[in-house]
Order: structure tokens, then sequence, then C-alpha cells
């Protein structure tokens, strides 16, 4: 019987091609989609997930009252701080710091390489994220200083071969002596935490003699809780613990601590700052992705209903015949379900093949390696079953009762009573919804793409272009400078150099100083190692006072410049002259206040510019800046390539272009704009053609109305009218009720920016007039024939 079914059903679906392809195209489209989206879901929601026992990893937080910045929550700690927890507080059981040293120079005999995602750590991260050796001792691995595991990748790079890479010597940092102790497996992408060479701990305990103290934030902490102990009253303990080493007149905050869910670092984590989180992500966005995703797969449903109730009119005789046969309501629901099942299976198989087609699109778009895997994850394989069966269900079930409750008698005399008219309201509520979403989805996708383009596209205060930052590394980074410089120099094309610590100027920490050697005033700034040429080169604009100038050779020991957001703070009338120390930096001397130079964008402007403080420093550059003219960059690299392999042959040549450096900061905006675009574009595509099969139902109810108005005079353009006024009000009610829901949405998402556009009017009038247009050209093919037909066609059966 049930094979009759679909036998039945699958002719008059191919009978039908038309209507079934619009039918399997809409609903493909729809369920790619869905599942593009979801893949994209389960890549964040996955993150962290192959650490074992998750539930009991915490990564601590510290909450900071800083002056001149206001309450900041960063995620580095003191160096004792993880080996204090574990001795004093009964419920963390275990510990690790994770000092990232990002790219590191390392040269493996006459080879040199310059090594991503590099970290400084203890044992006890074999322990806390579940890394695994393939080779070598967890508990000896990373005990002894010059200690080094790799991964897998990183140890073919270098020897070719896992194996040979036990127990070899290479350099790393420009420091000789180093051996191999471990190769660990590769880490997945999606771990917060990617990791490809761990050295000791212990190492950098001999390099850095400052981080056994309690004055510097350096490195992430993670602690391991016993399964009974309630992480809220462990961060209280942590408090109690950590204030006996914040005591004294030197702090005027003493800073909070909190722990944090490992699970929650991937998505939960944009409010801290100074963290290790690998494609941070945003749960923000995933929600909304995800309520996407169910738009879409609930709008393409609406087709398929929106679809079949069109074809109800044509198929009312058909139904009103199989009920004379002896056929029941029964019977004609598993008739017109089997259809729906056998055209969402097509829709479905259409669908995983788009998706695998579009996936290498896809994954270079957002930077992923996202795929689908049918034959080791079982769990896929039931979803997409239970995906088919669902939307089965919500697509066939209403037009299985509705055409299965057509009277044999009234049907088959040609007449259709009020209930059976029920079908065009509910098309036309579907409708509406429809275009609502879209509407809203359009709306989003405007104001969110002029915001991405207000902050990639906004003064920064600088000029980035055509500037080159090229790593000193460390050890005698300025000696290396003061070599470099003259040679560069003689490059055609280069027309001027500076030395910093990084490319924006700034080094990255942050220091309090205390004015006048009062403890009550007092700044939180982050300091930036300059030497003169700096500003220059990068266009920066000095406000008061003079620059830094080998003409004032004490400038070196003495003197500071301060950008606006510091002045503003400390409230200066005339900052010039003024005098401060900073704390808990012993290298520096009391500077004063030489200049003042305009507030610049030195991170991304997804936050405010912090006070900042500028000294000459030569113990902290790391990048020689290059400023350079027009189309000569690969020459120009190249040469200075050379340059610095004939000066420093032992040492990896890196360098950082400005310009690529501020496009990478925006790109995951980018990105996700253009997959938000991307998906709000097919559901305008899926809502046309639910449109598309209500137009054919109304224009088919009103056939005969048409013909008589024609024989009474009615013209063309007037019949075009009548048909348009109906369906444009329907976009015009979901524009009424989506533009209130996307100004709302729209307001959310603009609160997560430091700088944000203001929602304009505009915005609002461009998403309901892409509907209209949208909806305009999706009716005109109906109305247009529907009008030029011939009135006698209609009527000559009347």
């Amino acid at each position: 019987m049930i094979q009759n079914y679909f036998k039945i059903a699958l002719r008059r679906l191919l009978r039908q091609f038309s209507y079934t392809a619009i039918n399997v195209i809409g609903l493909s489209v729809g369920i790619a989609s869905f599942l593009l989206i979801m893949l994209y879901i389960q890549y964040h929601l996955g993150f962290d997930k192959h650490i074992p026992e998750i539930q009991s990893l915490y990564r601590v937080v510290q909450i900071q009252q800083a002056d001149g910045v206001g309450e900041q929550h960063v995620a580095v700690h003191m160096g004792p701080l993880s080996e204090t927890l574990v001795k004093d507080i009964p419920e963390i059981i275990d510990a690790v710091r994770v000092m990232s040293w990002g790219s590191a120079p390392v040269q493996v005999g006459d080879a040199y390489y310059s090594q991503e995602n590099v970290v400084w750590t203890d044992p006890s991260i074999f322990r806390l994220f579940g890394v695994k050796l393939l080779m070598g001792d967890t508990a000896a691995a990373l005990a002894e200083p010059q200690s080094i595991v790799l991964s897998e990748t990183a140890a073919k790079k270098f020897f070719g071969d896992k194996e040979k890479a036990i127990g070899q010597l290479l350099g790393f940092n420009n420091e000789s002596g180093y051996i191999v102790t471990g190769i660990m497996e590769d880490q997945p992408r999606n771990s917060h935490l990617f990791i490809d060479m761990m050295v000791s701990y212990q190492s950098a305990l001999i390099s850095f003699p400052w981080l056994k103290g309690w004055g510097s934030n350096s490195m992430p902490v993670y602690v391991k809780l016993s399964p009974e102990a309630n992480y809220k009253a462990v961060s209280e303990k942590i408090n109690k613990l950590v204030d006996q080493f914040y005591k004294g007149d030197a702090f005027s905050h003493a800073p909070k601590m909190y722990l944090q869910p490992n699970s929650e670092i991937h998505l939960r984590s944009g409010h801290i700052k100074f963290q290790i989180n690998e494609k941070q992500g945003n749960y923000r966005m995933v929600f909304v992705f995800m309520i996407v995703a169910i738009l879409i797969i609930v709008i393409a449903c609406i087709n398929f209903i929106n679809l079949a109730i069109a074809r109800s009119v044509k198929r009312a005789k058909e139904v009103g015949v199989r009920k004379v046969l002896g056929a029941d309501r029964l019977n004609l629901i598993y008739q017109f379900m089997g259809e729906s099942v056998i055209i969402t299976f097509l829709s479905l198989l259409l669908a995983l093949i788009l998706v695998e087609l579009s996936l290498p699109v896809y994954n270079r778009l957002l930077d992923m390696e996202l795929q689908m895997q049918f034959l080791n994850n079982p769990l896929f394989n039931i979803g997409l079953l239970g995906l088919w069966l669902l939307i089965s269900l919500l697509s066939g079930i209403y037009p299985a009762f509705f055409m299965s409750r057509y009277q044999a008698v009234e049907v088959l005399k040609g007449v259709k009573s009020q209930k059976h008219q029920s079908g065009g309201w509910l098309s036309r509520a579907l409708v509406i919804f429809q275009f609502s979403v879209a509407i809203v989805l359009i709306f989003i996708v405007m104001v969110t793409n002029r915001q991405i383009n207000y902050i990639s596209g906004k003064d920064l205060g600088y000029n980035y272009e055509r500037v080159l930052g090229i790593y000193l590394q460390t050890g005698n980074a300025a000696q290396k400078a003061e070599l470099l410089k003259p040679r560069l120099q003689q490059i055609t094309g280069i027309k001027t150099t500076a030395t910093a610590s990084f490319i924006n100027g700034v080094a990255g920490n942050q220091s309090t100083i205390i004015v006048d050697d009062s403890a009550s005033t007092r700044i939180m700034v982050r300091f930036g190692y300059v030497d003169e040429n700096f500003f220059p080169l990068m266009e920066i604009k000095l406000l008061e006072g003079r620059n830094f100038s080998i003409d004032y050779p004490a400038d070196a020991k003495e003197s500071v410049i301060l950008n606006q957001a510091a002045v503003s703070y400390l409230g200066w009338e005339n900052p010039i002259g003024m005098r401060f120390k900073p704390f808990g930096m012993d290298t520096l001397n009391k500077r004063t206040v030489i200049g003042v130079i305009n507030d610049y964008h030195y991170y991304s402007v997804h936050s405010k510019i912090e006070p900042a403080a500028y000294v000459i420093y030569p113990e902290g550059f790391g990048v020689m800046c290059v400023k350079y003219e027009p189309d000569n960059s690969k020459d120009i690299i190249k040469q200075i390539e050379a340059e610095w392999l004939s000066l420093f042959p032992t040492t990896t040549f890196n360098w950082v272009s400005a310009s690529e450096r501020l496009e990478k900061q925006y790109r995951n905006d980018k990105n996700t704009m253009h997959l938000f675009t991307m998906f709000t574009l097919l559901s305008l595509l899926i809502s046309a053609m639910g449109l598309y099969g209500l137009t054919a139902l109304r224009v088919e109810q009103r056939t005969k109305e048409i013909g008589i108005r024609k024989v009474l005079g009615g013209t063309v353009s007037q019949m075009i009218q009548l048909i348009f006024k109906e369906f444009l009000l329907l976009v015009g009610l979901a524009g009424l009720i989506a533009l209130p829901i996307g100004y709302y949405i729209s307001s959310q998402i603009l609160g997560q920016f430091a700088y944000a556009i203001r929602i304009s009017v505009l915005d609002g009038f461009i998403a309901l007039f892409s509907a209209l247009f949208i909806a305009t050209l999706t009716i005109a093919y109906h109305a247009r024939n529907a009008a030029e037909a011939n009135p006698v066609e209609a009527l000559k059966y009347e």
C-alpha cells in the first residue's frame, strides 16, 4: 500500500515537473543554507571539547580598577600565582602557566625558521589540557630548562621526520642549546589555546628573572578544581589569598579575581584583555546565526506550503474523483504526505551536493576548515534523517489536511465553499511572515555593513600606508637597529626609518604612573618605546611641546610624550614640564613631559583609545619601521632581506605590513558580514519563490473576475494594478512589522562597538524598497499573463 502511494506520488510529481522543480530548488537552497550555518555554529560550539574533564578547568581572570582606563578584565597574572593557588587552596588540585610568545626564530643546523604559536609553559599542561605526546615522557618533557616539545607538524618542518626530532638540538629565540624532548599530536584547530611549540617555563625564569616576583602580570593561569568544588566560592578564596600581595599605599585599587569556565573562553571573552584566544568568537553572533538558520528552514517550508495550496485549485477535482472512487481522507493524507516526503528527500540530496560544492569557498571566506562527516559521524547522519522527517512533516502536514477535506460533490460541481478559501488567508499570512524576516535581515545587513565600512575606513590618527615593520627579534635589538638603519637608507625607494616597540608604537604592557611623587595622582597608561623618527614617519600630529630629538641627549633618560587621552584624564591645562615616575618599573627614571600627541588608534577601533606614554627605551625596541615609496614593496622587501641576512646571517628575517595587519584586525568582521549578506540574499530568494506560488494561486482564483472586468472595459494596466495592489500591500504590512524589529536588533549589534554609526531612516527605506522591488519582479510574470489573457478563455464555460 505504502509503495503504491509513493509510486503514484512520483508519477504526479514528474508530470508537474515545473512545480516539482520549484519546490525542490527552494527547499534544497533552504536546507543547504541551514546546513552551512549549522556547520559554522557547530565549529564555534565545539571549541575545546577535546579537552578531558573540561568542566573542571577554569581560567583565572583579574578585574582591575585602572585610573584613566576604568574597570578592565585581564587574563594575565603574576608568575608565582599558580603555585600559590595549588599550595594554599585545597579545591585547586592543579594549575598551569601559559605565557604566549607568538612567533619566535628557530635555528636547526644552518636553517632558520619563524615558528608561530609558541608558548612557555609548565609540565602540568599535559594533565590539564590533555596534550598527548607521540614521543617522549609527559613527566619529564618540560621539567628542565631549555626543553622543547614540538607538534608533529613542526617536527616534520624542522627535521623532515618526527622520529628524527627527539634529542635534537636547536636554537630558540636566538639562544642555542635547546633540546627537543617530546613530540605532541597536532592540536585541533578549534582550540582557543593552539600550540605548535612548548618551551619549558624554567627556561623563561632564566631568561626573564622578574617572572619570579609579584610585580608583573605576564601570563594566563589555568586551574583544575576538585569535582565537588564550587568555582564561585573558590574565586572568593583566591581574592582573600591574593589581597596580602597588594597591601600598602602602592595600589589605590586592589584587583579582584574570578574563575572563568574554560568552556566559555572562546565565545564569552570579548571583554577580556591580554588573553590567548585563537580565533575568538562571539556568542551573540552564534545565537543570531542560529536564529537565521531556523528562519531560513521555516521560510523554505512555508514555500512548500504556499505552492501546495496554490496547486490545490487545480487538484480539487482530482480529490473529488478519488473520493467518489472510494478513497477516504486518510488515504488522501497518505498520498499528499508521500509527495512531501519525496520532494524533501530529493531536496535533501541536492542540498548535500550544494553544501559539498560550496564548502571550499565557504571555508576560504571564513578562514575555517569545516567539513561534513558522513562515514565517521553517526550523529550527523541521524541528524540528517531527523531533518528530513521534520521538514517532510512541517511542509506536508497542512497541505495534506487542507486538500483532503474537499467535499467530492462540491468540487465536482465546481463549487468552492468558504471554508476552502481559508488557504488563501494562510498563504497571505505566511508571505507576510517571510517578507518580515527578509526585511529584518536586509535592515541588519544595511546597518552592519555601514558600521564595518565605518570602522575600517575611520581616520586612525596616523598613516599606515606603505609602512613595513622589520622584527629585530630579542637580543641586542637596539644595536641591530643601528647597524641596519644606514644600510636601509641606501635602498632606493625607502623614504625614512624609525625604531619602536612594535609597529603600532606601543609595547602592549600597562603600568601606573605616579605624578609628582604623589600617591593620590596616578594613571594607568600603555607604554610605547619609540625613537625620535617614529611620530613623523607615522604622520602622528604633535599638539603641544616638541618631539624627541637627537639634539637633546637627555631625552633618552628624562623625557616622555603623552597622548591626548592621558592629558585629558589628568586634567592638565599645561602638561609641558609636568613630571611623573612609572610605578614598579625600576628601569625607567622620573620623566618630564615634553610633548603631547594627537590620539591615534594603536589598536583597532573595536576599543576606545586609552592613555599612553611614549619614551625612548632602546631595551624595549622590537621593530624597525620602514616607510617606502608607492609600488616598490616587493622589490624593497627583497633588498631589505638581503641586507638583513648580510648583517645577521644566523637570525631569521621577519616582517609585517602595517596595512595588512590592520586589515587582519577587521577580517573577522568582514567575513561575518559577507556570510550574513549571503544568507540574507538566499532568504530573499526563497521568499520570492513563496510569493511566486501565492501569485499563481490568487491569479488562478481571480481569472474569471479579471475576464469579466476586461469584458466591461478594463485595461491591461488596470488589471496589472489590481493584482499588484494586493501583494504589495502584504509586503507593506511586513515592513510595518519588520522595521521596528530590525531597528532594535541593529541597535543591540551597534552597542558592541566602541565607535558606532547612527541608524538612518535611509536604512529602513532601502530595506523596505528592496523587498518591494523583489516582490514586484516576482509578481510581474503572473500579473502580465493574467492581464493579457483572452477573457473568452476564462468565461466560455460559464
